[in-house]
């Protein structure tokens, strides 16, 4: 799997992707699982999409090649449901509105649960009808309310120092400092927690906004 990427990546750099893709394909007679550049794992699909643009370019210029060319995951993001589509279904179900996304916290608090599972297994409305998720279903879910009450947002891939596992959780930012609220943690210990946390060193950094999390994210 590859990670998110929203870059406009340099003329050199992306001569560079392009020629360890070859040497790759040559050599192996496949795809590789990603191209790296500056330590982001990219999918070969996007490096693909990203060298159309640039054959484009270099026809429509005078056979001149571009200095730069976005690279991004969002041309491969599946959007099938808005925020706003997650959050009129929890006041649905729910029947209250949260104004801010502690509003949303607060009810995972008490009325939710951890429930242990690998990747994302349910969509969001089964985790609002459930009650219940992993990590990665619970910080897509929260993420979408998010977005609905206007925030900024980033999910956080991080590996747990102390028993190797993987983790995930959201952070948000509404016209201040970014901030955490790592909703599996709060919902299976009933207080505001982090796990794994990488800014107090108890995890290692994988990515930020990982692409395998993010394709589903509106699911």
């Amino acid at each position: 799997t590859g990670d998110y990427i929203s870059r406009d990546v340099q003329k050199a750099d992306y001569l560079d992707m392009a020629k360890r893709l070859i040497t790759y394909v040559e050599k192996n007679k496949k795809m590789p699982n990603y191209v790296t550049y500056k330590g982001i794992k990219v999918l070969p699909r996007l490096v693909i999409y990203a060298f159309a643009k640039i054959l484009v370019y270099y026809e429509d210029h005078n056979k001149t090649a571009p200095k730069y060319v976005t690279i991004s995951s969002k041309a491969y993001t599946k959007r099938t449901e808005t925020g706003n589509v997650v959050y009129d279904y929890w006041v649905k179900k729910f029947g209250f509105k949260p104004t801010c996304i502690d509003d949303v916290c607060d009810y995972i608090r008490d009325h939710f649960e951890y429930e242990f599972y690998f990747d994302d297994y349910k969509s969001n409305q089964q985790v609002i009808d459930s009650k219940a998720g992993n990590c990665t279903d619970l910080t897509q879910m929260a993420v979408n309310m998010a977005k609905a009450l206007g925030y900024e947002w980033e999910v956080i891939h991080t590996e747990c120092r102390q028993s190797g596992t993987g983790h995930v959780y959201p952070r948000f930012r509404k016209g201040g400092e970014w901030f955490t609220r790592d909703v599996a943690c709060i919902a299976d210990e009933s207080t505001y927690c982090v796990w794994c946390d990488v800014e107090d060193g108890r995890g290692y950094l994988l990515a930020k906004n990982p692409s395998w999390l993010l394709e589903n994210l509106n699911r």
